[in-house]
């Protein structure tokens, strides 16, 4: 996140696509807006919160659109934008980056969006080649990854598995909701099976389910 004058920017990468994705950055964004409120109402008026989403999805078309870049704002049912002072943004980094892979033309803004998906700096300094702007983001690129200081700045490894924590709790919140209190009658054991049974139907593999219920593979293998 960085100030502007007049903004504040939220930046979100997203590496997949999954139930509750959408809701947990929302409540990002809201707590950005709930900050700019305790300061004033006036305040807030005059401080625009924008969240830019860089989607890594290959189903981005189905779930937000065919744009590659997509603008989203609260609206009623006449079109009418009922605030001006936050907005939301997705972009299909897939897309851009399909088209790098068939090595089809390229426009400036595929070429900005595929160098932030690359990580060998010959290859992103090719891609660069030509434009003066792209060249100076490719040797800051390479600065801050040959910065030792840098190194282990951000974790792949612990970003993923905090994804993967927040979909198990995310679904398992879901298949609560959907009556599984009444298997708590039946007994801890009876309750964590039928939750691990609406996992299932959500399409979550079965080691995502034991780390959600505690419950054995054996067990789980059972109810499917």
């Amino acid at each position: 996140m960085f100030k502007l004058p007049g903004y504040i920017i939220n930046l979100e990468c997203n590496r997949g696509y999954w139930d509750g994705l959408i809701e947990r950055n929302d409540a990002y964004f809201g707590k950005i807006k709930g900050e700019l409120l305790s300061k004033g109402e006036e305040y807030s008026k005059k401080i625009k919160v924008i969240q830019i989403n860089f989607d890594i999805f290959d189903n981005f078309e189905e779930c937000l659109g065919k744009e590659n870049i997509s603008k989203f704002y609260m609206k009623n049912n006449e079109n009418i934008i009922e605030t001006k002072t936050s907005e939301k943004i997705h972009i299909d980094m897939m897309k851009s980056f399909n088209k790098y892979l068939n090595e089809e033309e390229l426009t400036k803004l595929d070429k900005e969006l595929v160098i932030l998906m690359l990580d060998d700096y010959l290859e992103i300094k090719k891609i660069a080649e030509g434009d003066d702007e792209l060249m100076e983001v490719a040797d800051k690129l390479y600065e801050l990854t040959d910065n030792i200081n840098n190194i282990g700045l951000y974790d792949p490894e612990k970003r993923r598995e905090e994804e993967e924590a927040l979909k198990i709790e995310y679904h398992s919140n879901i298949a609560r909701e959907e009556g599984i209190e009444q298997g708590i009658e039946q007994g801890v054991t009876s309750e964590k099976k039928s939750i691990a049974k609406n996992l299932l139907k959500m399409n979550l593999s079965v080691k995502d389910i034991m780390k959600a219920t505690g419950l054995s593979k054996k067990q789980i293998i059972m109810l499917m």
